[in-house]
């Protein structure tokens, strides 16, 4: 990863729930996909961007 200790999260339902993004379990995506970045200490998020 190019940011150690940053998590990716991503939501499959519109923000309500978000999981956290792992190489070896990639989500079956079959509509909008919410994208975000969490920082080491969880205090801080990014924008969330739509895919």
């Amino acid at each position: 990863m190019a940011l150690p200790g940053v998590t990716i999260e991503y939501s499959l339902d519109d923000g309500a729930s978000w999981q956290v993004y792992q190489d070896n379990a990639q989500p079956e995506v079959e509509n909008t996909l919410l994208l975000r970045s969490v920082s080491a200490n969880g205090q801080r998020r990014s924008r969330i961007v739509t895919l």
